[in-house]
């Protein structure tokens, strides 16, 4: 449940992106989630929080130009989530969410 109010509320401040779309749309649900599952890989390896949004923000992985806004917040969403929830089954369910989302 925790999860699920999170991933609500970092989607509708997300939605920002989906300007004239109805929903988030599936090319912005597959590029969040990527942010997420790619932050939840780092902090589990032990990579800080400013490493994976540099990585994510910059250079050969940088995320579109599009979904840069949306890498902050995201990133430090994965660091304030308990360890145990540091699974795939949170990134698809966030997928999950998204994809549902209207606003």
């Amino acid at each position: 449940m925790r999860v699920s109010v999170l991933a609500a509320c970092l989607l509708a401040a997300l939605s920002l992106a989906a300007t004239g779309q109805e929903g988030l749309g599936e090319q912005n649900c597959r590029a969040t989630t990527a942010i997420v599952a790619t932050a939840m890989d780092a902090r589990r390896a032990g990579q800080p929080p400013a490493a994976v949004k540099k990585r994510l923000s910059e250079g050969p992985e940088a995320m579109a130009s599009a979904y840069l806004p949306t890498v902050g917040p995201l990133v430090d969403w994965v660091f304030g989530l308990a360890p145990e929830m540091l699974t795939m089954q949170v990134a698809a369910q966030f997928e999950t969410q998204c994809l549902a989302y209207k606003p």
